[in-house]
């Protein structure tokens, strides 16, 4: 019973949750239609239905005077929620995989809250704070960015799981969990995210090395379990690759929306330049910043509880991996400022993988995703600090007696933080 009663709340909370963001998508009358899906990724998936009544699909004779089916990852022809447009029709089927990544990623953020450590009070914030997170959200338009960005969590639990575990224990189970997490990610069509993931299993290893270097290598693994099982669709897409223009791109085609500095502010202060949805109604003052007249990722805000706690964990406290999170912070940063950072154009001609990427943009996630992971560590340290009597007074509903706690010398430090605390709480209320 406990075991049920156990599972039950994640459960509750997560249909709760994602049924506040997207019980629209459950009617049949209703169909995505924001800026890629309906000109992209809808006609795409309802070709590849429609032609598999043929047989396999291995020619859209309909784009582009005609266009291979299985070597173009958009398609998702390996990728097993792809095939829901058998079960029902395409823009249905686009609802219910958009409910299922949603799903996965609250599932997984929440898993990975428990493995480092945190109750469940906190794994709930750390579940509805990634799949609430603005720029997650926000890549429902590029639809498998979204979708990709789903298994993120998955992976970066079982890798961590896989590095830390002690030497003659079974590490190569998670290792190869979090290999098939990356699979999934290289099957479903974007190749950046796989990047981000790659960095953030990375930005672990480096942790992981610092007391037994050894387990560092062991992030070797999953890498090459991931290859082995998206090699159905990797071999045909590199073949395809290498007779399209994509194989090397030119620095100014591969740089557009490269995220400018300016952008940085919107983590703390969102739609700081105006919403850019609504553009036509001159409501938004961007738009001079960003290449195209529009950010890739649209807002950059993870929520202001997030970003105060992880800004506070990232600086001082001593939160489980600390390290890989500011890593990750650093390395997403690095490679979504583009062209507007001038060692971006030496790290792309290094490394082959980056000369076929497109807008540095999508990187940020990694710095956002990181920080917000930082703010539910952050929340479950403070909790702890509030339990040993270091930091009373940091729950709801003792806000208006936060500030007036009296700290020993030794913690005056904490009285400036709990002062922000407070203000934070208020706006968040509010």
């Amino acid at each position: 019973m406990r075991r049920w009663k156990s599972a039950l709340l994640p459960v509750l909370i997560g249909t709760g949750w994602l049924l506040a963001l997207f019980s629209r998508l459950l009617s049949p009358g209703v169909a995505l239609a924001n800026r890629d899906i309906p000109v992209f990724h809808l006609p795409l998936r309802a070709a590849f239905r429609d032609l598999a009544h043929y047989g396999l699909p291995r020619w859209n004779p309909w784009i582009h005077a005609g266009q291979p089916i299985l070597s173009n990852p958009s398609y998702g022809a390996f990728y097993p929620p792809s095939w829901l447009v058998f079960l029902a029709p395409p823009y249905y089927a686009m609802n219910l995989m958009v409910l299922l990544h949603a799903a996965v990623a609250f599932a997984g953020a929440w898993r990975l809250a428990r493995h480092l450590g945190c109750n469940r009070g906190t794994a709930a914030l750390a579940a509805v704070g990634y799949a609430g997170c603005g720029s997650f959200l926000a890549m429902l338009s590029a639809f498998t960015l979204f979708g990709s960005m789903a298994w993120f969590p998955w992976v970066l639990t079982w890798g961590d799981q896989a590095l830390r575990m002690p030497p003659g224990e079974r590490w190569w189970r998670p290792a190869l969990l979090a290999g098939g997490a990356l699979g999934l990610q290289l099957l479903n069509g974007e190749p950046s995210t796989v990047v981000v993931s790659g960095l953030g299993l990375l930005a672990l290893a480096v942790s992981a090395a610092g007391r037994r270097p050894r387990a560092g290598l062991r992030v070797l693994l999953p890498v090459a379990f991931a290859v082995a099982l998206a090699a159905v669709q990797l071999i045909p897409t590199l073949g395809r690759i290498a007779d399209t223009p994509r194989k090397g791109l030119s620095q100014e085609i591969a740089t557009i929306w490269s995220m400018p500095p300016q952008r940085l502010v919107e983590i703390a202060f969102p739609r700081f330049f105006g919403d850019p949805a609504l553009n036509g109604m001159g409501l938004f003052i961007g738009w001079k910043l960003n290449d195209r007249d529009y950010p890739y990722v649209e807002t950059l805000y993870p929520g202001l509880l997030l970003t105060v706690l992880g800004l506070s964990a990232l600086l001082r406290w001593p939160i489980p991996r600390r390290a890989a999170w500011v890593l990750g912070v650093f390395a997403g940063l690095f490679m979504a400022l583009g062209r507007h950072n001038p060692l971006f154009g030496m790290l792309r001609d290094t490394i082959p993988l980056l000369s076929v990427l497109r807008f540095p943009e999508k990187f940020i996630l990694l710095s956002v995703l990181s920080l917000a992971i930082a703010g539910f560590l952050g929340w479950q340290h403070m909790l702890g600090e509030r339990d040993a009597g270091r930091l009373k007074a940091v729950d709801f509903p003792a806000l208006e007696s936060c500030c007036a706690q009296e700290f020993e010398a030794e913690e005056r430090s904490e009285l400036k933080l709990c002062a922000l605390w407070r203000f934070t709480l208020t706006v968040f209320l509010l």
